[in-house]
């Protein structure tokens, strides 16, 4: 949902929702090329679309009916995305948590 070269692939609603992740990654962004010189990776890393009660409301305010993981499934991936995180990888685009890269 924050990615703004996806958008046209995406349902787009909520707006709110997604300008918030725009906003993050782009604020992200900026944090990690300040700290880069400290050493420190500064990454957005998605859970992807896991089964929650927040996935359930929106399939049904929205009508989309995406397939989903496991939360276990999400924390899994996103730990060894994590893992794996270095400086360079955290500027190449939204990490999801099974390690593709999602373009800004």
């Amino acid at each position: 949902m924050a990615s703004i070269s996806g958008a046209a692939d995406l349902p787009k609603r909520p707006y709110y929702y997604r300008m918030s992740k725009a906003a993050m990654n782009m604020g992200l962004q900026a944090l990690g090329a300040d700290l880069k010189s400290q050493g420190v990776a500064v990454a957005v890393v998605s859970p992807g679309v896991a089964d929650t009660a927040m996935h359930v409301s929106f399939r049904a305010d929205y009508g989309v009916n995406n397939p989903a993981i496991t939360p276990a499934q999400s924390v899994s991936g996103m730990i060894g995305v994590i893992d794996k995180l270095d400086q360079t990888q955290a500027v190449r685009g939204i990490l999801n948590y099974d390690g593709t890269v999602i373009a800004w």
